[in-house]
């Protein structure tokens, strides 16, 4: 039976209501937010508290899911998952695992919860899952496991290294803040399921785990499904748990719950590997401040963050990075803070370069420990508590997971009391809004300023590199010449066969199969400008006459969507490529990523600074961003948010920023150039994004957005600008902004509740009307301006070069020292248009080869070959892409991959209606919980109509086209297009990996029939490129 804890209504958020109860009977916690959604989302929740690095914790993540012992299938649960509308997924941090479980509706939740539910207290924890999934050694001598592929990523990365050792300075080695739960790869290979089935034993208990539902259910369906599982738990399987006397994690723990074993601020260096030792640094200053329970302090604490840390206005940014290049130490610094048993504050710098490091760590200390005191701005002060209620409210209405974040922290550390206190009440803000700066500077000094504070510097070293690399080479060595590879070959081939048990068909027939019909997506109003109207690709939008009648003819291309918020959202996109100079695009970052902080004149005239600007922003608007990594993939995205009463001032600031922006300083432009300089040497050691600039380069041309906008491809040509005379590069900067907001390129999408705003006396298109004005004067650099009425929308495939139009026969290795294992990029022609006819088939083919226990899973996860394999289809760019992830075998990998789509292709595997409709389910899932907030529901909508030529409903029309595809379709689709990835004359590969594992890897993909390319950083930092012979 459970008893109910509480109830809450929160005044702040009308649209949700909590409720908390407690198992009398196991002492499982259940916990309901109850909002309309079209997803009903799952959150399991297990404090994992380890005391070494055997990652147990992280181990456990993954073995769950290889069955229980009422379900002893594995794969079970998302086999039923495909069928059910659902997806599962998990992930393991400091202090908890969560595992979870998003269904679109509540049909297929009720069905999956118990099972889901059974493996994760009853999970069969034998050696043969953990030989597949954590670690083993093959038949060739190659270490695998799907955790240690995914923790050969992070091993050696700057962040991990930094982080770990933080924690060992602030924590006792046997606290479990201070270990490493996903598992270090020495500890991983040593570690026996024996071990993580008694941590299971110890740990997976009901008393500790919380079950945290979001959606639109009711609490007496809820509770009906989930007291049945609680009254078939047997008690006897833990018995060594009373709930009402056992011990919490962390909680009641001497090692875990102790403010800090540090007794004073101390600098350690830690070093990273590189090709150099002279790359760009980063810094992690962590200390610890109030507990988790002082709610009023950790408020305060979010307060603080944002004054310290805020974009341009921040005291951390005016102070250290935008400044003069001779002051900046940093090209960012980033504040947040840990939900622990104490709140753990974290500040990071990034992109300082190596002669700065100790004196930039020592600026930053000095002022968070003495400065800070002595320079409080009492009225930015003031205004940071305002913005940080206001984007608490936003948050509230918009995102769940704040609410499943803030119930799980209450689950590790809070009690009976603080559910209440935390989920319902804002009165924390009414009572800082009363703080004088005394109470600020009392705060400030015990949780700011006087904690000790553990400093690591994160250094780049080739000698560090040198030594990863030759341990590597000499245990590869050992390994070959001590194991007996013949039994271990055997051991795998028998643990996979165990493991790969069929599942009886009518185990899976028990369940009914959900109704598609029955989704409640997200809806809204639309109304639109004539210019809007015009400029649409395809289909007409579905205009309600109740908000268009609210809605005054425009000279701009302007959609409303109309639904119910207390918030205004403007997303303005904007297509530079039309009528920019291509040389110009590669500074269109630099410009984006400042634009709130040049300086601009203002409607009296007078010119505010850019850190007036920013703090002038931060006062009307809740979120700005200006981006270009947004989609359509050739665009530039704008996007302000602001209260309703702020909707006036909100357009006034797109104004400014295309009318008023003031740059005309030499050295401003300077200063944000190095700054973006400065921060590349971050984007070099992140493999992923060495990948892709390697597939932009290929593709794409220098007039694409997306490659001119790449951070490693655009380094040497913003490096140009600083070689051009001074007065070209204030021409050129001013050049990019004005034509960047030519109107007739604009499409502008604003979601409000125009009905409540209208009623409010509020007009909602005079300011518009204002701009459209303005606008219309502005005089363009580019002469070839585009016709007024202009319906094409361009894609990146409108800019591909030669290989990118006909793919073939080239491999692309990207070396990388920070990551011992491998990543694969294949690409292959694919539809070019929306619409396609063939779109739904592939959107099935592409569901069922990547979807959880199918093919690719089976195939690369099962044997541990490789962390993951996804497909998709890009029509942007008119490519289908097939993507390994985190290789520990590359080439048994892509072999596995391409038999287990041949053996379909042959008909060895019989496609049949269950497979497609488990494909379909899949589809609808992702599709459900891609659109549960509001914000992305409508965007998404305005996406379709105002780019893709769809119709405002497109979401129920593709879910009919995907459920129509027949097998005869599917085979003639695989074929058509994923077959094409298979050959060499018919596509282009892309890899990044270990430096060791170049020279291996290059004759493997030339076996292939690639003539391979590789790119490697110099000393100098400089690309070189060496083609094999």
């Amino acid at each position: 039976m459970f008893e109910l804890v509480s109830a809450v209504a929160p005044s702040y958020c009308s649209s949700v209501k909590f409720y908390k109860w407690k198992s009398q009977r196991t002492g499982m916690q259940l916990v309901l937010i109850n909002r309309q959604s079209p997803c009903v989302q799952g959150y399991f929740a297990v404090a994992t508290e380890a005391n070494d690095n055997s990652g147990c914790p992280h181990t456990l993540e993954h073995i769950v899911f290889m069955g229980s012992q009422k379900y002893p299938y594995k794969g079970l649960l998302d086999k039923l998952g495909s069928t059910q509308l659902s997806s599962t997924n998990a992930f393991t941090a400091q202090d908890r695992t969560c595992y979870s479980l998003s269904t679109a509706g509540f049909e297929g939740f009720k069905n999956l919860l118990p099972v889901y539910l059974d493996h994760v207290l009853n999970a069969t924890v034998d050696e043969s899952a953990c030989l597949t999934e954590v670690y083993h050694i093959d038949g060739k001598g190659d270490e695998k496991g799907v955790v240690f592929s995914e923790m050969q990523e992070y091993e050696h990365m700057s962040d991990s290294l930094m982080t770990a050792e933080a924690q060992k300075m602030l924590f006792p080695p046997q606290s479990g803040y201070a270990t490493n739960t996903g598992g270090c790869l020495s500890a991983l290979r040593e570690l026996k399921a024996s071990t993580i089935k008694k941590y299971h034993e110890e740990v997976y208990c009901p008393s500790n785990l919380s079950v945290i539902v979001i959606g639109d259910v009711t609490p007496e369906e809820l509770l009906a499904t989930v007291t049945e599982f609680d009254n078939e738990i047997d008690l006897k399987d833990h018995d060594h748990h009373v709930h009402e006397q056992s011990k919490r994690p962390f909680v009641h723990s001497c090692f875990s719950n102790c403010p800090t074993v540090l007794k004073k601020t101390e600098i350690r260096e830690i070093e990273f590997p590189d090709f150099s030792d002279d790359t760009a640094g980063e810094i992690l200053i962590s200390w610890l401040g109030p507990h988790v329970s002082d709610i009023l302090s950790n408020t305060a604490l979010d307060v603080i963050t944002s004054y310290l840390g805020a974009r341009g206005a921040g005291k951390f940014q005016t102070k250290f990075v935008n400044v003069s290049e001779d002051k900046a130490l940093a090209s960012d610094i980033s504040v947040y803070y840990d939900d622990y048993m104490h709140s753990q504050i974290n500040v990071n710098l990034y992109g300082t370069p190596q002669t700065k490091l100790h004196d930039a760590t020592k600026a930053v200390v000095d002022y968070l420990e003495t400065e800070l005191l002595n320079d409080l701005d009492m009225d930015f002060l003031k205004q940071c508590i305002e913005d940080t209620y206001d984007q608490f409210i936003l948050v509230a209405e918009e995102d769940s997971s704040m609410f499943s974040n803030m119930a799980i922290v209450e689950f590790l550390y809070g009690d009976s009391r603080t559910f209440e206190e935390w989920l319902g009440s804002t009165r924390a803000f009414d009572l800082l809004r009363e703080w004088t700066a005394d109470h600020w500077r009392t705060f400030i000094t015990e949780h700011i300023s006087n904690p000790p504070k553990a400093c690591v510097i994160g250094k780049s070293s080739e000698e560090k590199f040198k030594a990863i690399e030759q341990e590597n080479a000499d245990r590869e060595k050992s390994i070959k010449q001590s194991t007996d590879l013949e039994l271990t070959a055997k051991m795998l081939d028998l643990a996979i066969e165990h493991n790969e048990q069929p599942i009886p068909e009518n185990l899976l027939e028990m369940f009914e199969k959900p109704d598609f019909n029955k989704i409640k997506f997200i809806t809204s109003k639309s109304a639109a400008t004539s210019q809007m109207l015009k400029r649409l690709p395809g289909k007409p939008m579905i205009l309600d006459d109740s908000i268009q009648s609210h809605i005054k003819d425009v000279d701009l291309a302007l959609a409303f969507e109309s639904v119910d918020t207390q918030f205004v959202n403007i997303k303005v996109y904007l297509m530079p490529t039309s009528n920019i100079e291509p040389r110009l695009l590669p500074l269109i970052e630099v410009l984006l990523s400042n634009i709130f902080s040049f300086p601009m004149r203002m409607d009296d005239g007078k010119i505010l600074s850019g850190e007036e600007v920013a703090k002038a922003v931060k006062y009307d608007l809740l979120n700005y961003r200006m981006v270009d990594d947004c989609q359509p993939q050739e665009f530039v995205a704008l996007t302000l948010t602001c209260k309703a009463s702020k909707y006036e001032e909100a357009i006034k600031w797109l104004e400014r920023i295309a009318l008023n922006v003031v740059c005309d300083d030499i050295e401003t432009i300077k200063l944000f150039i190095n700054k973006y300089l400065m921060g590349l040497d971050e984007n070099k050691r992140n493999g992923q994004v060495l990948l892709y600039s390697s597939v932009n380069d290929t593709l794409l041309t220098n007039n694409s957005l997306r490659k001119a906008s790449d951070p490693i491809l655009a380094e040497n040509d913003v490096l140009a600008f600083l070689d051009e005379d001074p007065k070209q590069i204030v021409q050129d900067m001013q050049s990019l902004l004005s034509d960047l907001f030519q109107k007739e390129n604009m499409r502008t999408l604003v979601i409000c509740d125009v009905v409540r705003m209208a009623a409010s006396g509020t007009d909602l298109t005079a300011p518009w009307r204002k701009l459209a004005e303005n606008l219309q004067g502005i005089q363009y650099a580019k002469s070839n301006a585009v016709n007024s009425v202009n319906k094409h929308i361009p894609k990146s495939g409108d800019f591909l070069t030669d290989l990118g139009k006909t793919p073939k026969n080239l491999a692309t290795l990207t070396t990388c020292p920070s990551t011992d294992s491998a990543s694969i990029t294949i690409v292959s022609n694919g539809p070019e248009v929306y619409g396609h006819e063939d779109l739904p088939a592939l959107a099935v083919v592409n569901s069922y080869l990547q979807m959880t226990e199918g093919p690719f899973w089976k195939a690369v996860r099962g044997p541990g070959l490789a962390y993951g394999v996804s497909i998709e289809t890009s029509v942007q760019l008119g490519k289908i892409v097939l993507n390994v992830f985190s290789a520990s075998d590359v080439h048994g990998a892509l072999i596995a991959v391409k038999d287990a789509i041949m053996s379909i292709a042959n008909g060895e595997y019989l496609i049949d209606e269950n497979c497609l409709h488990s494909a379909v389910s899949t589809i609808v899932s992702d599709l459900a919980a891609h659109l549960s907030t509001t914000i992305t529901a409508v965007n998404e909508k305005f996406l379709d109509t105002a780019f893709k030529g769809y119709s405002p409903d497109y979401v129920h029309t593709v879910i009919k086209e995907i459920s129509s595809v027949t097998p005869v379709q599917f085979l003639r689709t695989l074929k058509k297009y994923v077959i094409p990835l298979l050959h060499e004359e018919t596509s282009l590969l892309f890899a990044v990996a270990s430096p060791s594992e170049k020279e291996s890897l290059s004759a493997q993909f030339e076996k292939m029939g690639y003539e391979v390319k590789c790119i490697c950083q110099s000393e100098s930092d400089d690309e070189e490129e060496s083609d094999s012979e």
